[in-house]
């Protein structure tokens, strides 16, 4: 079976216009995850989360929540990094992301972004992850760090509190 596009492109034109096929077989997919049938998600680890899945008023999100889910769950999840001790730095987190995955350069990384770039810094972040963790609760990378709530709690830069835990640690090794 060949896959249909999402969008048709009618007499050559290069304007997409919606393709009722893929509407169709996409409300038909959702329908059958919120009725709780038997249905093998196309990813391992894909959420089944009927409150995600739904939508509000069956609408699905627009570009300004689909960029503030991703974004936000991406930072969030490199001050997890920081948090588990994978990373040493908010900059290697960074670095990984502008130089391995092509994160925009100009925006510096995902967690420069958060603290320097977003609108509101540390504390709007922190804000939005709780309204998206409550909006959907089994959704685990909605669910703020731990370290974004101290920096916030603190008002301390990320860099600064990475800087005085790695002292700790090392003073902790140093005994």
């Amino acid at each position: 079976m060949r896959a249909r596009p999402r969008y048709a492109y009618a007499g050559g034109s290069r304007s997409p216009s919606p393709s009722p096929q893929a509407d169709a077989l996409i409300a038909a997919y959702r329908a059958d995850l919120l009725a709780g049938a038997d249905v093998t998600p196309h990813m391992p680890g894909a959420t089944t989360d009927k409150t995600y899945l739904a939508r509000r008023n069956g609408c699905a999100p627009d570009g300004a929540e689909i960029l503030e889910r991703c974004l936000l769950s991406l930072a969030n999840e490199g001050f997890k990094v920081l948090e588990d001790g994978t990373a040493c730095s908010p900059r290697d987190v960074d670095a990984v992301w502008v130089h391995g995955y092509g994160f925009p350069r100009d925006l510096g990384g995902p967690l420069h972004w958060a603290e320097k770039v977003m609108p509101g810094g540390l504390p709007a972040m922190l804000a939005a992850l709780e309204r998206l963790s409550a909006a959907f609760p089994t959704s685990p990378h909605l669910k703020p760090s731990g370290l974004l709530a101290e920096c916030v709690a603190r008002k301390v830069h990320l860099d600064a509190l990475c800087r005085e835990k790695a002292k700790a640690r090392a003073a902790a090794v140093a005994k």
